[in-house]
């Protein structure tokens, strides 16, 4: 049974628990899990010393290539004494690669739990790729400190590694002290995996993936026979208003082709970009939406994550310069929307679903300056951003209205 069809039995619970999971893996690795009590903020004076003590102990265990074995977020900056960098972070967060090619991303993470745990060192996995340790350091000794190492798995040219390194956990942000206006790495780093939503791509463990339209339906009346049946299983009555919506909209067309032509990119042969987004929402309904008409296809095992967005977003040059910064991803959204690659409709929906992650990935990090200084920016979203309608709601009247 397709998995998907199993987790619409109980969609509330996958619900809770995915957007969980989701929230507290980017907040550990973006803004510090705080996973332990014994721990203390680690002054950036102190943090490269205490890195090559940990890397020393790390290769004992011969389960990470230590060689690739790097800071990530604010941590690189910090590392590499960057421009910009803090002066204080509450933790150290790396990213690694495993060294075997049979033991998935689990077992490695079990293992490494083990092997500081052997040596005395408190550990904990959370969500079978991240590691983290109450490391205490010879080269500051006022307290333990915590560090975070996010695990990859080997991929072919390392493009998972990368993808990770380079694009979703990367930070160039300057720090910024005594201002009502605070930028982190989460901000940018979100704003483009909205921004990529945008055009029909997402963010996903191992990579950037699109969907592809899967033939599964001769006919019409399959596909809304298949909803209806969803609709029997879902327990929450808003659910069901939402999913009858659907069999309304898709009963207008009389063949499989005429909804195709209108959901497909006829050049990639993936979902067309301002239907894209919905699949990105935590709400079960518009999963289910895409899963019945579409297949995931995770472009990274072909392709690096530079020649994806080069190619989405018609980049021309560096992608890494022009998106190293919010500032900067700021800045290629408006020339996208000169070129015509976006409109503003799209991106009112886009950045209204940007501001209800960041807000539930961590609330302070939405401010009123926040919200003033993209006004600022696009001046179309002003009255525009709201938290009273939920992501799918959007969705639906977005559809419905085409």
């Amino acid at each position: 049974m397709n998995k998907l069809v199993r987790e619409i039995i109980k969609p509330t619970i996958i619900d809770l628990e995915t957007s969980k999971v989701l929230k507290l893996t980017e907040q550990i690795i973006n803004e510090g899990g705080f996973a332990f009590d014994n721990v203390s903020d680690v002054p950036s004076s102190k943090a490269r010393s205490i890195f090559k003590e940990y890397i020393i102990l790390l290769s004992k265990s011969k389960l990470i290539d230590i060689d690739k074995v790097v800071g990530i977020g604010s941590s690189r900056q910090i590392l590499q004494k960057l421009p910009g960098a803090k002066q204080v972070s509450g933790d150290i967060d790396l990213l690694g690669v495993t060294t075997s090619k049979k033991d998935s991303v689990k077992d490695v993470s079990r293992k490494l739990v083990r092997f500081f745990e052997q040596k005395g060192i408190e550990s904990k996995s959370f969500f079978g790729n991240i590691v983290s340790v109450s490391f205490p350091s010879k080269a500051y000794t006022k307290n333990n400190v915590q560090i975070d190492l996010m695990i990859a798995v080997p991929s072919p040219k390392d493009r998972v590694y990368k993808y990770l390194r380079d694009l979703k956990f990367f930070s160039a942000e300057d720090y910024r002290e005594d201002t009502p206006l605070v930028i982190k790495g989460a901000h940018r780093a979100e704003l483009i995996r909205f921004l990529t939503k945008a055009v029909g791509l997402g963010f996903g463990p191992k990579g950037i993936f699109a969907f592809r339209w899967n033939n599964k339906y001769k006919n019409v009346k399959d596909l809304i026979k298949d909803i209806e049946e969803k609709i029997k299983r879902m327990r929450k009555q808003e659910y069901k208003e939402i999913m009858t919506q659907f069999v309304g909209f898709f009963s207008k067309y009389k063949t499989m082709q005429k909804i195709q032509v209108l959901l497909v990119n006829k050049e990639t042969g993936y979902i067309k970009n301002k239907y894209a987004i919905g699949k990105y929402s935590d709400d079960i309904v518009i999963k289910v939406i895409i899963e019945l008409l579409f297949e995931r296809v995770e472009l990274s095992e072909e392709k690096d994550w530079e020649d994806i967005l080069k190619q989405a977003l018609d980049i021309k040059g560096n992608v890494l310069s022009q998106l190293a910064t919010f500032d900067k991803a700021i800045d290629f959204i408006e020339q996208l929307r000169k070129k015509g690659k976006v409109k503003d409709k799209m991106l009112i929906h886009v950045f209204n679903g940007y501001k209800r992650h960041i807000k539930r990935l961590k609330g302070d990090l939405w401010t009123d300056a926040f919200e003033d200084y993209l006004i600022s920016k696009f001046s179309f979203l002003k009255g525009k951003l709201k938290e009273d309608i939920s992501d799918v709601q959007q969705y639906v009247q977005f559809i419905i209205s085409e």
